[in-house]
């Protein structure tokens, strides 16, 4: 099952990369907490693939624990992950992000108790470094200071912790039952709080308009979003949530990618070699996994 773990490690990466630009958008389109509504309260169209495993929230404490703290993280982590996108620039929280990669790995290793070979390490590493040197616009010295100093950048550190946090539960919730259900139970209960905290603050009778007015950009977010957890949720079901983790991660410098190529911006040659280093690390990483 090992290669359709990888197909989905894939899928996931490509999907976020994707999925991460139609959230800066519409974070400053709409705000933080209708995006969230919109991607995480979509997951209601999951019912009729999710339900039938709805019964093991009688039966199994043990998940039920599982997804009541997967909820708490991923409100906490998405709501820090999107305002950073909202707040900074995509140049300085991208590199932040992918700090989730290797506490995701260590999280894998004394939690999970994974193993992986020398080999998978060594492209795991190459992932990592080709993922920082894609994002990183200026010199190294002058991009840190700016990490520590620039607007968002502390936002983006707490999001980044909670996302590593999140990847080891969703995957130990997935294994429990399935990708589809825990996907739509902490996308329809994120949404329910979403939701609700628009009614208290009086924003939720406006938003259907503001939701009609981008509604082509936001149903390719639902989809893309959508998508791209199931995939990933899968993917750690097959495989170490180590190396679902690195595989997808490679997504960062595909996101560069697609700035290049919609926002027309451009690269400096070491970003361009992060680029190629990361996706190499990615295809090596996935041809040393069977």
């Amino acid at each position: 099952m090992a290669p359709f773990g990888i197909v989905c490690a894939f899928i996931a990466l490509f999907g976020w990369a994707f999925s991460d630009f139609f959230v800066q958008r519409a974070t400053r389109e709409i705000g933080i907490w209708r995006t969230r509504l919109v991607l995480n309260g979509s997951a209601v169209l999951l019912t009729p693939w999710a339900w039938r495993s709805s019964s093991l929230l009688a039966t199994d404490s043990h998940l039920l624990l599982l997804l009541a703290a997967l909820c708490v993280i991923s409100l906490i982590g998405g709501y820090f992950g999107i305002k950073a996108l909202k707040l900074g620039k995509l140049s300085v929280i991208e590199p932040i992000n992918s700090l989730e990669l290797p506490l995701t790995v260590l999280l894998s290793l004394a939690v999970l108790h994974e193993t992986i070979s020398p080999l998978q390490a060594v492209c795991i590493l190459i992932i990592f470094c080709g993922t920082a040197l894609a994002v990183l616009r200026q010199k190294i010295g002058t991009h840190l200071l700016r990490l520590v100093l620039e607007r968002g950048a502390a936002v983006a550190f707490i999001g980044a912790i909670c996302v590593g946090f999140v990847n080891l539960l969703l995957a130990l919730a997935s294994r429990a039952s399935s990708p589809v259900f825990v996907t739509w139970f902490v996308g329809v209960i994120v949404g329910f709080i979403c939701a609700s905290y628009l009614a208290a603050d009086g924003r939720l009778a406006g938003t259907p308009r503001l939701l009609a007015a981008h509604w082509k950009e936001l149903v390719l977010l639902t989809v893309v979003g959508n998508l791209s957890w199931i995939a990933y949720a899968t993917a750690t079901t097959l495989l170490p949530v180590s190396i679902a983790t690195a595989v997808s991660e490679a997504y960062i410098a595909v996101a560069v990618l697609l700035g290049i190529i919609v926002n027309r911006e451009r690269l400096h040659r070491h970003q361009i070699a992060g680029i190629l280093i990361a996706i190499i690390g990615a295809i090596s990483l996935a041809a040393a996994t069977r």
